[in-house]
């Protein structure tokens, strides 16, 4: 017979209750459907298909977002760019804006020597003001 050692019991205990606590169902809700979710307490969905579903919609909600800036810096351009070809290089903002122009979907940022803020949709920089996009050209280089 063989005698186990004091401490190895308390070891044995201590590991028990341990696994006890893990093992302890906690209550949260589900991030995509609100049910309840069981198990351990870092899980956050009550199950694989809800935590598919979940990420699915997020990522799909991001790409909606993406496309639809990308298609509104191409808007801009075709303007700015159809704006060049007639050899126009001033234009009134609310202009611009009734034929799609969105003064916030830009490619690029930066203060020119005066201080100015220059925008710039892909290879076509301008200037803005409150009224007038302005001095609209074809640049080389940022």
């Amino acid at each position: 017979m063989t005698q186990k050692s004091p401490n190895l019991g308390l070891v044995t205990d201590a590991m028990l209750h341990i696994a006890r606590e893990d093992d302890r169902v906690q209550e949260t809700s589900c991030l995509n459907c609100g049910g309840p979710v069981y198990g351990r307490t870092d899980r956050k969905y009550c199950s694989v298909e809800c935590k598919n579903r979940y990420n699915y919609v997020r990522r799909s909600s991001m790409l909606r977002i993406k496309n639809r800036t990308l298609s509104s810096i191409e808007k801009n351009y075709l303007i700015l760019s159809g704006m060049l070809e007639k050899g126009i290089k001033s234009a009134y903002v609310a202009d611009l804006i009734e034929e799609g122009f969105k003064p916030g979907c830009v490619t690029g940022v930066r203060k020119d020597r005066h201080h100015s803020l220059e925008l710039r949709c892909y290879d076509i920089s301008y200037l803005l003001s409150d009224t007038r996009v302005y001095q609209i050209r074809y640049c080389d280089t940022f």
